[in-house]
């Protein structure tokens, strides 16, 4: 795919728009005396799949935003983030269905306070997962390693949007992090997969929608391959009515059809697994692994008729 990223190009009819024959060959104006030249084509053979395009936010209002200058966490005064499943236990949870290796630590509970799986430093939020001390083991049903989940369950959640994070991802092999959405009112699926993304495999994204539309569960999505995952990115899904757009760098690169059953308020969810899908860590995570989170934000899409809209709380930091 060509990727036109700077151009102003936001749409493949504009692309199409700007493209003339030359003989046998197609010329692409880019502006400012700038053109791309393909060889022995013509113009109508060309698809929208062929090009990577930004995405366009001039039609869209931001509704959530933590920069995480703080980690602002959920209590019974407000806040933002939970540490845990909605449905998970006191002492934390993890994702058994996965065969995940590792325990999501639960900031309120006491007894393995010890742990911190979270810390703050110059606007930049860091998920690390490492071996569990000996000491908590027994009250982490013997999971062998600890690590971090948040979520906006009962804090935010929103019908259609567009939804983004700044990360710099882990690349210690059997590191699984993700950035997703889960409906607000506990069903599943639906679910939307912003990105995962295995630590060993650091040059592939997956980006996946599930659904249950034919009745059973099913999947639509890709496997995007990237230069590097290396360094802080971006990673976003515009979710409209009709179809699913995936960004790497505010750049499309991945789209669907959105599912009939995808319509209803979803929350945002961000964590750092080990194991499952990513395979065990062959080192044991001699090294913890870290993911490092810029920013997280959301946004409205003023396209979208009020009546499909559903924010629940509004909350930037």
């Amino acid at each position: 795919a060509v990727r036109l990223d700077g151009y102003g190009f936001t749409s493949f009819a504009a692309i199409h728009d700007s493209m003339i024959q030359a003989g046998p060959n197609v010329v692409l104006n880019l502006g400012s005396g700038e053109i791309l030249e393909f060889k022995n084509t013509t113009i109508d053979k060309f698809q929208p799949n062929q090009f990577q395009l930004p995405i366009d936010k001039s039609g869209m209002t931001l509704s959530f935003s933590d920069e995480f200058n703080s980690l602002n966490l959920h209590n019974a005064q407000g806040g933002t983030w939970d540490t845990n499943f909605w449905w998970g236990a006191a002492n934390g949870s993890t994702l058994t269905r996965n065969g995940e290796l590792q325990w999501y630590i639960d900031a309120n509970y006491g007894p393995t306070s010890s742990v911190h799986p979270f810390s703050v430093d110059n606007g930049v939020l860091t998920i690390t997962a490492a071996q569990a001390p000996a000491d908590i083991k027994p009250l982490i049903n013997n999971y062998e390693y600890t690590s971090g989940i948040l979520t906006t369950h009962d804090t935010f959640s929103q019908t259609y949007g567009y939804f983004e994070m700044k990360a710099d991802l882990p690349e210690n092999a059997g590191a699984w992090p993700a950035f997703w959405l889960l409906p607000e009112d506990g069903s599943w699926p639906p679910e939307l997969d912003v990105m995962e993304m295995y630590g060993q495999k650091p040059n592939s994204l997956l980006m996946t929608a599930h659904t249950n539309e034919t009745g059973q569960h099913t999947t639509v999505g890709s496997t995007v391959n990237v230069m590097d995952t290396a360094g802080f990115h971006t990673y976003g899904l515009l979710w409209t009515p009709d179809k699913l757009v995936w960004t790497y760098d505010g750049v499309q690169v991945a789209e669907a059809a959105t599912p009939s059953d995808m319509n209803k308020p979803m929350y945002m969810l961000v964590d750092l697994a080990i194991g499952g899908q990513a395979g065990a860590p062959p080192d044991h995570l001699a090294t913890p692994a870290e993911m490092k989170i810029d920013y997280i934000r959301a946004y409205t899409l003023d396209e979208v008729q009020q009546s499909h809209l559903n924010v629940t709380g509004e909350h930037t930091a």
